[in-house]
């Protein structure tokens, strides 16, 4: 009976410590956030590598909001700092980027997926080119830019796979346009777009990128 005590004792013991290794594995992970090296691939499949930028997030809305109304949404969010230097408003193209509190950055991905469930466009991460700097900042937006080299058909047939739509296309420029029809965790852009690539049915295939002086790596982008 005393055999059978110990035994359990030591089968409990054991699953403490695993529990605890797993628990600190997860958060260790969580914290490698920002000390992991992102990356897009562009022409050739040359790697772009991109690092997240503090824990800035960039959040597109439906419409046009006022700052009164751009306030009380972010007073809605405990985890968004709202002080004088943060959020960073731009009404006229109906976005935002805001901060989240150092506390809460390990829960970033948690955090985009709760602002995603929002009635708004989207929340996605803000990344640098260059780590900890602010001025080659790029956010990969809910757009992919590529060329295939498989006929339309085939294209939407593989698109659709990712929830994608064409919302342009100039295949005599080896240009198309895809939109994101859903993101969720903020990391979809650079996800799908780097998942497509590697099917080898693409030219090139890359998230379209609101960025510091417009032009990354050859790639026309948006301005912010």
């Amino acid at each position: 009976m005393s055999s059978e005590k110990n035994i359990m004792r030591t089968s409990l013991f054991l699953s403490i410590i695993i529990g605890c290794f797993f628990l600190l594995s997860c958060e260790k992970e969580k914290t490698d956030l920002f000390k992991k090296e992102y990356f897009y691939y562009t022409f050739n499949f040359e790697k772009i590598p991109l690092y997240l930028y503090l824990s800035e997030v960039y959040i597109q809305f439906n419409h046009s909001l006022t700052k009164e109304e751009t306030k009380k949404f972010i007073d809605k969010y405990t985890f968004i700092n709202n002080n004088q230097t943060s959020p960073r408003i731009n009404t006229e193209n109906k976005n935002l980027k805001c901060i989240i509190n150092a506390k809460d950055t390990i829960q970033l991905v948690s955090l985009l997926k709760v602002l995603n469930q929002d009635t708004i466009s989207y929340a996605v991460p803000v990344f640098t080119m260059i780590n900890n700097d602010p001025k080659t900042y790029c956010i990969p937006i809910n757009e992919i830019l590529c060329d295939p080299l498989i006929s339309e058909p085939e294209l939407i047939k593989i698109i659709s796979k990712y929830n994608l739509t064409i919302i342009k296309s100039k295949p005599e420029h080896l240009y198309y346009k895809l939109k994101i029809n859903e993101i969720i965790a903020g990391f979809e852009p650079l996800k799908i777009a780097n998942s497509l690539n590697e099917t080898g049915n693409f030219n090139y295939c890359c998230p379209n990128m609101i960025a510091a002086g417009g032009v990354i790596k050859g790639i026309l982008t948006k301005n912010n």
